[in-house]
């Protein structure tokens, strides 16, 4: 992994951020008003593989739209309370990919082309992530026609 993912990596426009201001920071990031202090979900199947146990969930979004997703967590570390990273994918990729059994850049000529794995990985050296498919993405389409509106919508922010 240290060959893919460069050690020196630091933010284009470090921003500081007072300890005691991160979490209201985080939230406008994120556009939300206030943080649940709990989210109701249902657990999914759960499968082992790799080392792995990967479980599958839903939960309600704050817009009312039923969320699928991913944990993956070690099978040695289970029962073990874990730090935990959602495992964001980027434009146009999906939770699968993030998940993906493998750490690899799809067209290894694109240095900065996606990386795919990224999530398995970080499972592996002991993380709990969670993955799931952004909004625009094909597999949270219901059809054609919304994400067509959705989009003009969207693309003034």
């Amino acid at each position: 992994m240290t060959d893919t993912i460069p050690g020196d990596i630091r933010p284009s426009f470090p921003v500081k951020t007072p300890r005691d201001r991160v979490r209201s920071r985080f939230q406008e990031l994120l556009g939300l008003d206030e943080i649940p202090s709990q989210v109701d979900f249902d657990l999914g199947e759960s499968r082992e593989g790799d080392g792995l146990l990967l479980t599958e969930v839903k939960y309600a979004n704050y817009m009312g739209e039923t969320i699928s997703a991913t944990i993956a967590r070690p099978l040695e570390l289970a029962g073990e309370t874990l730090a935990g990273v959602v495992g964001m994918p980027g434009t146009g990729s999906s939770s699968e990919e993030v998940l993906d059994p493998r750490l690899y850049r799809p067209k290894p000529e694109h240095e900065h082309g996606p990386l795919f794995g990224w999530g398995r990985a970080l499972a592996r050296q002991g993380y709990a992530v969670l993955s799931f498919s952004p909004k625009g993405t094909a597999v949270r389409r219901r059809t054609i026609d919304e994400w067509e509106v959705e989009t003009k919508l969207l693309a003034p922010y």
